[in-house]
């Protein structure tokens, strides 16, 4: 194997991270507005449990962008390449500093979801990001269910694509 690869991959994994990132309070405001305009106004989400849902906003980015990856086919070997799904993921647990407060390791909260969501594999993830808001919210289900697709595959989908085409041409 040559010694660039590994680097060459973590490179490509910062940059698809760094993309996708970039994204990510974009789409906790937009989550958060569709689910407050499809509350009632005598109604109105709890803040936990709107910050639950938005939490979950980076797992289920780093598992739509592994998933992708997979599709793709990537230029990197079997080994390389889950070298950079590895890096992926421990990029995306630096979006849970804020467990360091708690005692707790990010990583191994980021790996706990992944599991969770892995383990149910049969299912799409946008499908299990669903039944995730769902069991935040079990009153909205129905008013819930057709907005909450929408924005995953119109928003969330587009957007990683995005970021798996452009971070290889990035290269410096």
């Amino acid at each position: 194997m040559d010694p660039a690869q590994p680097i060459e991959a973590l490179q490509l994994g910062a940059r698809i991270h760094g993309l996708i990132a970039a994204s990510l309070p974009r789409f906790s405001q937009e989550l958060t507005k569709l689910i407050v305009q499809v509350c009632s106004v005598f109604r109105r989400p709890k803040r936990a449990q709107l910050e639950a849902v938005t939490n979950e906003l980076p797992v289920l980015l780093l598992i739509m962008a592994l998933q992708e990856l997979d599709k793709d086919g990537s230029q990197f070997k079997d080994e390389e390449q889950d070298f950079l799904k590895s890096c992926l993921i421990q990029f995306f647990s630096v979006h849970y500093t804020q467990l360091y407060q708690e005692h707790k390791d990010p990583m191994k909260e980021m790996l706990a979801r992944v599991d969770w969501y892995l383990d149910r594999s049969d299912e799409q993830p946008g499908e299990l990001f669903s039944e995730f808001v769902y069991r935040h919210f079990p009153s909205r289900k129905e008013e819930l269910a057709g907005p909450l697709s929408r924005f995953i595959s119109n928003q969330i989908l587009p957007e990683i694509t995005r970021a798996l085409d452009l971070a290889p041409r990035y290269r410096f």
